[in-house]
């Protein structure tokens, strides 16, 4: 039901970049559409490309796609924006950079 709403939101409001990322993040917190869940971050990241909000669960969508390298990428760009990043940001560059060898 949260998503259909998201998806009404989102009819009414396409260039909402909240929605779009509020609407990956229920997806990839699923676990059931990885891909969906990187077309809405990445739309959210299109739409507002400076909102580095959209950066961390990208990374973890795209690392549940299995491209670590993309996950990499991600993150390393949110930890170049020199803004405080958590932990578990970290941790998930470390994990990638391991995975992609």
């Amino acid at each position: 039901e949260a998503l259909a709403l998201l998806d009404q939101g989102i009819q009414r409001r396409p260039d909402s970049w909240p929605l779009h990322r509020q609407r990956g993040a229920l997806l990839l917190a699923a676990g059931s559409d990885p891909a969906g869940a990187v077309a809405s971050l990445e739309k959210a990241r299109q739409i507002s490309p400076g909102e580095r909000a959209t950066l961390e669960p990208l990374a973890a969508a795209w690392r549940a796609t299995g491209d670590a390298g993309r996950a990499a990428a991600v993150l390393r760009e949110l930890i170049a924006g020199g803004r405080a990043v958590g932990g578990a940001a970290l941790a998930s560059l470390a994990e990638s950079q391991l995975e992609v060898g």
